[in-house]
């Protein structure tokens, strides 16, 4: 379908050309063509709509492949063989070349064409009035060309800005189930195998041991107690965290490590906390495992120990900081190993990779005045990580100069061309038989001109003020032909000005405030700008001589001023049809991004379901068994329950790690009692 789209408008001009050659013979009255000339001019028609089909391809070659083939034919078959192409042509070329060239070459290509019709025009008509004319109609299909061009490339860039943002939403839902059971496998393995693991292996250990070292069997069922607890309570925190996260309730990160710190410092030492920020979305998160784990450590190595947890910002960065003390004399940890083995080696490993995982950094080790301390450094919620490859925190580069953006070069360049569009003509033409005006002149020219054009450079950010500032600018005009300063025949080129307030007319209609609210904009524009027109042309003496007394200007400015409006009213019209398709286009890109979102987030909240129903449905059950048993004092049903609960825990991390896994049967409970009792001890339990 691309390519009868690209030739579609070279054909309709080729048709419009061809249907002009009778219409144009009629208007000037002259001998019609041979079939020679007639020949020639079709074959230059036809190949200047297939130079103009070539355009999407090579859009600056279209432009000067249709400029040359308009110049050459007509020379070669007839005069007016290819007006069509000249104007409609060179604009559509223009177009094209806004489109799909950078601004500078918008602009280069642009600024060139103009010059090549002012030399061309000045060698065929010389220094009349009527090069001036044929000049400045030359140059409306550049700016129409230039400016729909520059709209067409606008609303390309939001839609592709519209498509990439729609693709990262779909990247994310697809990645999102994935990114979310790693947290979850993650998340149950901090806070539950490691306990359950160590469980097991104190459980064996004191079973193997227990003819020679009774003590350790009353050591082990301790520990397993204690730790069973600690897993209850970690995984329904667990559940009751996915379950408020599944109903979008909001995380406060702060009041749950203080929670926890409580919660800690009921079962040893005194825990304080230092909480001066607020913890934000993942890395809130990330702060939260990390103090965590390190309370954990911190009753496992050292019961009894003061702890201080200490969250804030330093140097652009968020710490996170939790000392112990030593742990008080006769509380340390028994040398035997049976306790000192809990845990699987996991936790300083796990809260090196919440760190890097947050974009940041942690480090664990002694203190000088005895006890331990584990550090983190975090990147605050929309910064980048300010570490150095090496560790370090890495040097702010200097800051760069800001570069303006490509919109704002092609807005300063339109508004120049616009500038010099008029201004050409004005400089190198006269009327035969007047004396030639002077510098002050033209300089008065080319200030009126840039003074009335320079609204453009906000059309689209206040477009209502410039619409109000350019008509403002237009009754400079009468002023300066009411003065003198400005000679009669340049007067009327100032006229082809009413370009900017038909700019200025459909940005009020495309980014205006008040939408709809704003249609009068067209007729007072209408009304205004004819105003002045009407008045430029009395106060400069260019009405005819039977035009006299003080209402001389109105059979000229009421046909004007009511053209004027008609004019403003279809530009208003094409503006408001713009804007009501960019933003149906636009709600439809939300709403595909939005539902985008909406399928990430339940497939986030279906693996929070599918780990909670499992926690709730087996795992749990299982670790209340330990406890129970550890509280009774049967060791080998310890040992028995915490294996099943870890059996139990494996096969939920192994539906985790399963793309698109669905909710699994909780595995069948095994009783102590069924357990193989020849079967051989196993030291090394995990998931």
């Amino acid at each position: 379908m691309e390519l009868p789209r690209s030739w579609l408008p070279p054909a309709a001009l080729a048709a419009a050309q061809v249907a002009w050659w009778p219409l144009d013979a009629l208007r000037s009255g002259g001998a019609a063509p041979g079939p020679v000339a007639v020949g020639a001019g079709l074959l230059a028609v036809c190949l200047a709509a297939a130079v103009l089909g070539l355009r999407r391809q090579a859009p600056v070659g279209a432009l000067a492949g249709v400029t040359a083939v308009a110049v050459l034919g007509p020379a070669a078959s007839f005069p007016g063989a290819l007006d069509v192409f000249g104007a409609a042509g060179v604009a559509l070329a223009l177009h094209a070349v806004a489109v799909r060239c950078e601004a500078a070459t918008v602009v280069i290509a642009g600024a060139a064409h103009l010059c090549w019709q002012l030399l061309w025009g000045t060698v065929l008509y010389g220094g009349s009035r009527g090069a001036a004319a044929g000049l400045v109609l030359a140059a409306l299909p550049h700016v129409v060309g230039i400016g729909t061009g520059l709209g067409r490339r606008r609303r390309l860039a939001a839609r592709h800005a519209a498509a990439a943002r729609l693709a990262r939403a779909e990247e994310e839902r697809s990645r999102a189930a994935d990114e979310e059971r790693h947290r979850l496998a993650r998340e149950l393995h901090d806070v539950g195998a490691h306990h359950l693991t160590s469980v097991v292996v104190t459980a064996e250990a004191a079973r193997r041991l227990g003819g020679s070292r009774p003590e350790l069997a009353a050591e082990a069922l301790e520990a397993a107690a204690r730790d069973g607890r600690e897993t209850v309570s970690t995984l329904r925190e667990l559940v009751a965290v996915m379950r408020t996260e599944a109903e979008g309730e909001p995380r406060t990160w702060n009041g749950r490590i203080a929670e926890l710190a409580t919660g800690v410092g009921g079962l040893g030492g005194p825990v304080e906390t230092d909480l001066r920020t607020d913890l934000p979305g993942r890395v809130g998160e990330a702060v939260f495992g990390i103090v965590r784990e390190a309370l954990t450590n911190t009753l496992r190595h050292a019961p009894g120990a003061a702890v201080r947890v200490a969250v804030g910002h330093r140097g652009g960065l968020l710490e996170v900081t939790v000392d112990n003390d030593a742990p008080p004399a006769g509380t340390a940890p028994h040398a035997s190993g049976a306790v000192r083995g809990l845990g699987a080696g996991r936790g300083l490993a796990g809260m090196r990779e919440r760190a890097a995982a947050a974009g940041g950094r942690l480090t664990a080790g002694h203190r000088p005045g005895g006890g331990w301390r584990v550090r983190a450094e975090l990147p605050a919620e929309g910064l980048a990580p300010a570490a150095s490859p090496a560790g370090g925190r890495g040097l702010r580069r200097p800051a760069r100069v800001p570069r303006p953006s490509r919109r704002r070069v092609a807005q300063v360049l339109l508004a120049l061309f616009a500038v010099l569009n008029p201004l050409i003509p004005a400089l190198t033409t006269r009327t035969v038989g007047s004396a030639p005006h002077g510098p002050a002149a033209d300089a008065l020219y080319l200030l009126l001109t840039a003074v009335h054009a320079l609204p453009l450079l906000w059309r689209r950010r206040a477009p209502l003020a410039a619409l109000t500032a350019a008509l403002a600018t237009a009754w400079l005009w009468p002023a300066a032909a009411l003065s003198g300063a400005l000679p009669p025949e340049v007067l009327p080129l100032l006229w082809v000005g009413a370009g900017v307030e038909i700019a200025a007319v459909y940005s009020v209609a495309v980014h205006g405030r008040y939408g709809r609210g704003a249609r009068w904009a067209a007729p007072a524009a209408g009304l205004l700008l004819g105003a002045a027109v009407g008045a430029s042309a009395v106060a400069a003496g260019l009405l005819p001589d039977r035009f006299t007394g003080p209402a001389a200007h109105l059979p000229v400015t009421v046909p004007l001023t009511a053209a004027l409006v008609l004019v403003f009213a279809a530009v208003w019209r094409a503006g408001a049809a713009a804007r009501a398709r960019g933003a149906r286009t636009a709600a439809r890109e939300r709403a595909a991004v939005q539902e985008a979102v909406r399928q990430a987030a339940e497939a986030v909240r279906a693996q929070r379901q599918h780990v909670a129903e499992g926690l709730r449905g087996t795992v749990l059950e299982r670790a209340g068994r330990v406890v129970r048993s550890a509280e009774e004092g049967r060791l080998e049903d310890v040992a028995a329950e915490a294996r099943a609960a870890l059996a139990a825990m494996r096969e939920l991390l192994a539906t985790l790690h399963e793309p698109g896994g669905r909710p699994a049967r909780a595995p069948a409970a095994r009783t102590p009692a069924r357990e193989d009792a020849s079967a051989p001890p196993r030291t090394a339990v995990g998931p």
